[in-house]
């Protein structure tokens, strides 16, 4: 579990890409070796890193979801990486919105016919 301190050590340090990657390893490692409970322990800060981290919205939806997949029913995980969903998720939209054009005004004339 080193790769679990350090991700922790990385936290409190405000690293948060160096935190994921820790935390990421060392759910993978339990999992290697079948330890379900350590792996269960750890997952759940994966997202909460990739949400306060550099990673791009899109990546980190597709980390979520990667994580919902090994979540196996826990309910811890799949609460962090369905709330941090909802998170990226909003604030791709917002920057869609934001990079999209705005509509020429019309006038309800024009607008009917």
């Amino acid at each position: 579990m080193t790769s679990s301190l350090l991700g922790l050590v990385s936290f409190m340090r405000g690293q948060a890409a160096s935190a994921e990657a820790r935390w990421t390893e060392a759910s993978l490692h339990a999992r290697q070796a079948g330890d379900q409970h350590d792996e269960l322990k750890v997952l759940p800060w994966v997202p909460l890193m990739l949400c306060a981290g550099p990673t791009p919205s899109e990546e980190g939806l597709r980390r979520c979801h990667e994580v919902l997949l090994r979540a196996d029913g826990d309910k811890k995980t799949m609460a962090s990486a369905l709330t941090v969903q909802a998170v990226l998720e909003a604030s791709w939209a917002a920057s869609m919105k934001r990079a999209a054009p705005r509509p020429v005004p019309t006038t309800c004339s024009t607008r009917w016919r």
